[in-house]
């Protein structure tokens, strides 16, 4: 049956679960800031359950003690590891005959392949995917990851670690803005305790950005670094500079961001809020990967997306289906500084 033919190529291993998620995890890449700033590392894991150990780490003062005495006794750092089930996002598509029948390629007299059109489906779901995986990056950062609602709490790490969001709040009025920076700057800093870091990026939702630049005391300085943008040297590294460059300044050693992530009313940052993070600390973010609940993947070391295809009754098309199951995890949500901003 000509219908049979035309759905026949479904059945070509081109088309099979393990060819279809390598394939949408070659296509091209949309960048995402957060994900190209390289903040976060990846950890594949092979079940969906990850375990996240933490060290109650402290820096103590050894008092004297007489010569030939054994002096004061270290006590062994406590431990405990905290299980976190890896969130699950599956997708789906139903792909119709009729979808493609009788329709013209894009840019081209030729009639569509089924094949094209099965790609050009899968690039719009792996957006979608994409920009879920920073949405998750971006709460990650804040310390609750969140559903799509932008309401309904996934993991809240300040509770499940059993730690207090660390807060820096700033008015308006404030005579200078270098009082706000210098206490971000010494807050991280005592958090890290003897953790050395590169750099601080502040995050910033756009009530807060335009309120920073337009400050007095920092008004000066933000036309100067951008009158002197072309001229300067990438002090932050390339990918990094690539990302933030081109909406952000540096103030008093802190890099600051207009982040504008944002799908539909929910916005990534509130725009009062900007988030303090210190980097250039290895696995303070990481990005947890588990497999699919697919027979080919059981077990196996999780990939960043899958993809699947299944006939629909009577051979009338196809359904396709994808997913992504990870968990941003940050490993000390309270190094990281938020800040509200209130007008006079």
């Amino acid at each position: 049956m000509p219908m049979s033919t035309t759905l026949d190529i479904f059945n070509n291993n081109a088309f099979s679960a393990s060819s279809l998620s390598v394939a949408i995890q070659t296509g091209p890449y949309k960048p995402r800031m957060i994900g190209e700033m390289g903040l976060y590392s990846e950890d594949p894991i092979r079940t969906t359950t990850a375990w996240i150990e933490k060290r109650q780490g402290k820096l103590a003062l050894i008092k004297t003690s007489a010569r030939g005495t054994m002096g004061d006794v270290r006590s062994t750092l406590p431990r405990s590891a905290v299980p976190f089930q890896i969130p699950h996002y599956p997708y789906h598509q139903n792909i119709l005959a009729d979808d493609v029948q009788n329709v013209r390629a894009f840019a081209s007299n030729e009639l569509m392949e089924v094949s094209e059109h099965v790609n050009d489906q899968l690039e719009g779901m792996k957006d979608d995917h994409e920009v879920t995986q920073e949405f998750g990056r971006v709460k990650g950062i804040q310390g609750i990851v969140y559903d799509a609602d932008n309401t309904t709490v996934i993991y809240n790490f300040f509770t499940q670690f059993g730690l207090s969001q660390t807060s820096v709040n700033w008015l308006t009025t404030d005579v200078s803005f270098v009082t706000t920076t210098n206490t971000v700057i010494r807050t991280i800093s005592d958090k890290l305790g003897s953790q050395s870091f590169s750099g601080i990026v502040a995050f910033c939702g756009d009530n807060y950005f335009d309120a920073v630049i337009g400050h007095p005391s920092v008004r000066a300085a933000y036309d100067r670094w951008k009158f002197g943008e072309f001229f300067r040297t990438n002090k932050l590294g390339p990918q990094f500079y690539k990302a933030a460059s081109y909406n952000g300044f540096e103030f008093q050693d802190i890099y600051f961001i207009n982040y504008r992530g944002q799908i539909g009313d929910a916005k990534f940052i509130a725009t009062n809020e900007a988030y303090y993070v210190p980097f250039g600390i290895p696995n303070l973010f990481i990005e947890v990967l588990a497999p699919a609940d697919m027979i080919p993947f059981i077990n196996k070391k999780g990939k960043r997306w899958y993809a699947s295809k299944e006939f629909l009754p009577h051979q009338t098309g196809i359904q396709l289906y994808t997913q992504h199951n990870i968990l941003p995890v940050p490993t000390r949500p309270d190094v990281v500084v938020k800040s509200t901003w209130a007008a006079a």
